[in-house]
């Protein structure tokens, strides 16, 4: 599939309730570290800001 800038792409899904959302990539990171040393399992993390956010279509332009 490739990506076009304007294009349209995926679609829109409904938030899950325990949807953590944090403001950068490093929160994102520290998120991610932090259930992964304690072993407990992943869930959702929504990126308001950064980098990543912005590569996937997030943030402002």
């Amino acid at each position: 599939m490739t990506i076009r800038r304007g294009g349209s792409w995926g679609a829109a899904a409904a938030v899950p309730s325990e949807l953590r959302v944090v403001p950068t990539d490093r929160d994102a990171r520290a998120w991610v570290l932090a259930h992964r040393e304690t072993d407990r399992p992943l869930k959702a993390v929504g990126l308001a800001g950064g980098d990543l956010a912005r590569t996937v279509g997030g943030g402002a332009p």
